[in-house]
């Protein structure tokens, strides 16, 4: 069998977007995969029998990533085909084309066109829709023009704006979506009769479908006036009489989400008293007299959050089903699928294999897109706690291709217990030296489990031990265990020295003195905060990473709300304590050979951050390289250009190489 190899991540295949036709007899989904010519992910719409497994490919014009059942046979998606209205588009005139295909056979049809730049959209019922429109603030809107006369003003005021900018709000911009100010997300509700649309949400704030249920829609609406806020409102329109209700007024809390259960809503809210913007959320049964009446508390978030750069697309991490609310969930490094009834009663549903990152709730059990046993994504049927593999998308890359197993130790710190995991070089001989890569997640809220990751897979099958864990700030282990605002380098820190230790002793074909370490995001802020504390790693790669928390709070898209949660301060109220745990502060200790990875257009952690680190290393003769992307985002880990992910990881093994072996 072949070794896993960098370029691998181009052939295969990532599945998303995952809707269970109304009969449950099909599932239509996507299937992503790279193209190295054209430098891109194309996807296309697929769909699976789930009674007999067959599975085919209903679209191949590369863009179509998502659609939604309109009946038992047909599914609705937007695109565009035409290529004159592909350039009016990409001159920025607004137009969403929606078409019909029925799954038996045939071509897809044009059904409508809309001159709005609709996101997503769901069914209502077989007239209605809701929509999500990108939507500005200013009034800047073509579709909102009612003659030719205010939409060539439109044209002029645009094309006068094409070479500045005016900032407004803060934040101005966001990673992975360039420039937002005065941009929105707003819903609307559309009649197909008459092709007429109304305004749901607020043109100010930034709103999200819920749920839909009997001609009502739940919303979430996160209110945007000059600085963004976290607290977010609920709201209720009746799709039939167009009236808009307020369940939880602005200001209040943070709703995560919220259904319709037995003619009950349920929704998720935290207030972040206790444990700050990382608090896990409370549900509580909701009146529409706004009183609120608390269900139960569940020490975890939503979401299967295990780390891995092979996923393309995060679907559904909670959803509701007749009596029963379904989530996926990591417990402490491994995800599983659970539900509530609306009495609170927790059960879960799943065993431990691996991540879940989409599903669909059946009368007969889920149908989930995992990433199970160590395995690339494929799609599964759960069923009284049984996984049963519905396709087989890339198991002819596993034939014929050693991954690397995935093995978890055990280890205490400060009489904690933490679970860690290692993965032995390729071709491991229990009778030789290996070098070591210890990874650090994002986050610091992230997870790492066993999962495949195609990194740690490449540097496997380079020689190398590579070994990760969740030090404290890390989820699925409760608010407590994630709570280490204002403490940043200090026990998630320990931690990670603990396991290296750990592994070094359990591990005796590891090379104590060739270590290498790397991460990104909060991983890339604590391989630089490493290199500052310790001299034991010969080599470090801090990615998309932070140096100071100062800039980084008044510099990003999330700093001045997220960071000053991390941090518990800001620059005003406690300076030294923001300084404190910024690794720039400590620079002039470094001796390590460091290479930093970074991305032009990274707002979450943007360019300041490695710039400061590089240049401090370099006043103080540190070996240091600087590898800079344009035109990537904050996620050019899992998401950049396929040249770009073939550079980057080639340039970390070459890295690695120079200083560890």
């Amino acid at each position: 069998m072949k070794k896993v190899q960098i370029q691998d991540f181009i052939d295969y295949r990532y599945l998303g977007s995952l809707q269970v036709s109304p009969d449950q007899q099909h599932a239509v989904f996507t299937v992503i995969t790279g193209d190295q010519d054209a430098d891109k992910y194309p996807g296309n719409l697929w769909l699976l029998d789930l009674a007999t497994r067959e599975t085919r490919q209903l679209t191949s014009g590369n863009e179509e990533k998502k659609a939604i059942w309109w009946d038992d046979d047909t599914i609705v998606f937007t695109g565009c085909r035409d290529p004159k209205l592909k350039e009016k588009t990409a001159d920025g005139e607004s137009m969403t084309v929606f078409y019909k295909l029925n799954i038996h056979g045939g071509e897809a049809v044009e059904w409508f066109r809309l001159v709005m730049p609709v996101g997503s959209f769901q069914k209502v019922n077989d007239n209605q829709l809701i929509l999500s429109v990108a939507y500005r603030a200013d009034g800047m809107n073509d579709f909102e023009c009612q003659t030719e006369e205010e939409k060539k003003q439109w044209k002029k005021e645009r094309e006068s704006h094409k070479d500045y900018e005016w900032f407004d709000e803060i934040p101005f911009w966001a990673n992975g979506q360039g420039i937002t100010n005065m941009k929105r997300t707003r819903l609307y509700l559309l009649d197909l009769d008459t092709q007429t649309t109304t305004a749901i949400s607020e043109p100010s704030a930034n709103a999200s479908i819920a749920h839909i249920q009997d001609n009502k829609l739940l919303y979430i609406s996160n209110p945007m006036n000059s600085v963004r806020e976290i607290p977010s409102s609920l709201h209720q329109f009746d799709c039939t009489t167009k009236k808009d209700l307020t369940l939880i007024p602005d200001h209040e809390v943070n709703v995560s989400w919220a259904f319709y259960i037995n003619h009950k809503i349920i929704a998720a809210i935290s207030d972040f008293k206790e444990y700050g913007l990382h608090q896990h959320a409370t549900l509580f049964v909701v009146e529409e007299d706004q009183q609120r009446t608390r269900l139960v508390h569940y020490d975890n978030s939503y979401g299967a959050s295990l780390g891995s750069d092979c996923i393309q697309q995060f679907g559904t991490a909670v959803k509701a089903y007749k009596d029963k609310i379904y989530f996926s969930c990591t417990d402490e490094n491994d995800g599983c699928l659970k539900c509530f009834d609306e009495h609170g009663q927790l059960q879960r549903l799943s065993g431990y294999h691996g991540g879940i990152e989409d599903f669909e709730v059946t009368d007969k059990g889920i149908v989930f897109i995992g990433l199970r046993d160590h395995k690339l994504q494929e799609i599964y049927f759960l069923q009284d706690e049984a996984e049963t593999q519905l396709t087989h998308f890339n198991s002819e890359y596993h034939a014929a291709t050693a991954v690397s197993p995935i093995e978890k130790i055990e280890f205490y710190n400060d009489g904690i217990r933490h679970e860690g995991f290692v993965i032995k070089p390729a071709d491991f001989d229990i009778n030789k030296k290996y070098p070591g890569i210890l990874e650090i997640h994002g986050g610091p809220k992230g997870t790492f489990g066993p999962v495949i990751n195609h990194e740690m897979q490449v540097f496997a099958a380079n020689g190398y031990f590579v070994f990760y864990c969740n030090p404290r700030g890390s989820d699925s282990r409760g608010n407590a265990f994630a709570d280490i605002r204002g403490r940043f380098g200090k026990e998630d820190y320990s931690d990670l020295m603990a396991f290296t230790d750990a592994v070094l002793a359990q591990y005796p074909q590891l090379d104590g003195e060739r270590l290498g370490v790397t991460g990104s995001s909060y991983g890339g802020y604590m391989s630089n905060w490493i290199i500052t504390q310790t001299d034991r790693f010969k080599a470090a790669i801090p990615e998309a990473s932070i140096s100071n928390y100062v800039t980084k709070f008044l510099c990003t898209d999330i700093g001045f709300t997220y960071n000053m949660d991390n941090q518990a301060a800001t620059p005003w109220s406690d300076v030294a304590l923001v300084w404190e745990q910024s690794p720039l502060k400590y620079a002039d200790r470094v001796k390590t050979p460091t290479m930093f990875i970074h991305s032009d257009q990274d707002y979450r952690c943007w360019i300041a951050e490695p710039i400061q680190m590089f240049y401090a290393l370099k006043l103080h003769g540190v070996e240091t390289r600087f590898l800079l992307f344009h035109g990537e985002h904050h996620g050019l880990p899992i998401f950049g250009k396929p040249s770009h992910r073939i550079q980057r990881l080639t340039a970390m093994v070459e890295w690695f190489d120079k200083h560890c072996k």
